[in-house]
């Protein structure tokens, strides 16, 4: 739901609101005042006629009283404690429109030509029915006021906020900060809304710049540090393939130091593909054949599987999917290399399978799980010795970034198998 359809809903709904409540209100507050009234014209009277009886000790004669209900009735009566002053609510039939009407009556006594006298005077009311139906019909009128005078103010809101809004937000949502471009956001005229895009053009500087600094450090770091581990790699191969040294513990030293580098080596390039494959650097997708690439892979392998006497079963068909060359390559040699890696030291075995609808399984014979955190997290406790802990976690970061669904389990703590769908659906 966007915010035209939320503001809209909500005011609908208030509206909606303010009408019950406006009606039920203005109800109340009509009858309160329409009693008021009433009862304040029915003490006037009184009043009156008690002052024209005192000087003329007769009532006054109204042309009104020969139909009925007449505004003042009297009666003559003998005991006045029986008839207390009151007021209330009555119907009386109305001989003009023939039905019954509301009336709000006064009933008090006064003397006069020596008899006491019941005196009612009736005054009519407004009809509830019509009362109800001239508030519901001044609110209407004063709602569809209201409604365009709202409809005036969301169209400027929208033609003055509304529209750079979502120019600024699909700007935004495409913002690519690789391209190293200055974002054009478009301006309001509102002062507080240009101050929130100054705030983005600077919050969106810092983080290109902090984005290109990173880059370049760890590129040039990976650089730098390939050249003297290299150096140290080959110096120390040297020493042990000389005959300068006879001692058996200085041999051992040197070909720990010699494991450490190398492993140091794989650690510092996989760091570095595992951080260009997060900043997105490899975006020069193509249609790779996965079939031709665990074959071919496969086959440069085999005489390493061959050597520790690794059964392959293999289940191919073609597949094709868009992703870059290098990526590609980096998930099927880290996959297959993670499973004769981690496999039994002799007598183990490898299945592949791979459907034509994306689905790739690859299951190998291990050791027992020595963890168990998650083996995609980096650097994970209880690798083995040269394994860097990064080959899982740089699949995971390859299937995040090109919608590849990944996942894992181990059977009985002997077998282990990798779950990719291409298509997540």
């Amino acid at each position: 739901m966007n915010l035209d359809q939320i503001i809209r809903k909500n005011l609908i709904k208030g509206i909606c609101l303010v009408m019950l409540l406006g009606c039920i209100s203005h109800f109340i507050i009509f009858r309160y005042f329409t009693y008021k009234y009433n009862d304040k014209i029915l003490y006037e009277y009184k009043k009156g006629i008690e002052n024209y009886v005192k000087l003329h000790d007769t009532l006054q004669v109204y042309s009104s009283t020969m139909l009925k209900p007449s505004r003042i009735e009297e009666q003559i009566i003998k005991d006045p404690s029986h008839h207390p002053e009151s007021v209330k609510d009555i119907l009386l039939y109305n001989e003009v429109t023939q039905d019954y009407r509301s009336f709000r009556q006064l009933c008090f006594t006064i003397y006069y030509k020596n008899h006491w006298h019941l005196i009612k005077v009736n005054q009519p009311y407004i009809e509830s029915k019509d009362l109800l139906i001239l508030i519901i019909l001044s609110l209407f009128l004063i709602m569809l006021l209201l409604l365009l005078f709202i409809y005036l103010v969301l169209y400027y809101l929208k033609k003055d906020i509304g529209i750079p809004f979502y120019k600024n937000l699909r700007l935004l949502r495409n913002y690519n900060v690789k391209a190293h471009s200055e974002l054009s956001l478009v301006d309001y005229n509102v002062h507080e809304l240009n101050d929130f895009n100054k705030v983005i053009r600077k919050m969106l500087r810092k983080i290109n710049a902090d984005y290109e600094n990173s880059r370049i450090f760890i590129e040039d770091a990976s650089h730098e540090m390939q050249t003297p581990l290299s150096i140290i790699k080959l110096r120390l191969e040297l020493i042990l393939q000389s005959n300068l040294i006879q001692d058996e513990w200085q041999t051992k030293n040197i070909q720990i130091i010699l494991r450490a580098t190398t492993r140091l080596s794989k650690l510092n390039r996989s760091l570095s593909l595992l951080t260009k494959i997060n900043n997105d650097q490899f975006h020069n997708k193509e249609s790779i054949d996965f079939k031709y690439l665990i074959i071919n892979y496969l086959s440069e392998m085999e005489e390493l599987m061959t050597s520790k006497d690794i059964i392959t079963e293999v289940q191919l068909e073609s597949f094709t999917f868009e992703i870059d060359p290098i990526l590609a390559d980096q998930l099927i040699s880290n996959l297959l290399n993670n499973a004769i890696f981690h496999n039994l030291s002799t007598g183990g075995k490898i299945k592949i399978t791979l459907e034509e609808n994306g689905f790739l399984l690859i299951e190998n014979t291990c050791l027992p799980i020595a963890t168990s955190e998650n083996l995609f997290n980096r650097l994970i406790h209880g690798k083995k010795e040269n394994s860097t802990g990064l080959g899982l976690n740089i699949v995971k970061s390859i299937c995040d970034k090109n919608n590849i669904s990944i996942e894992y389990k181990h059977i009985d703590s002997s077998i282990f198998q990798i779950f990719i769908n291409f298509y997540k659906s």
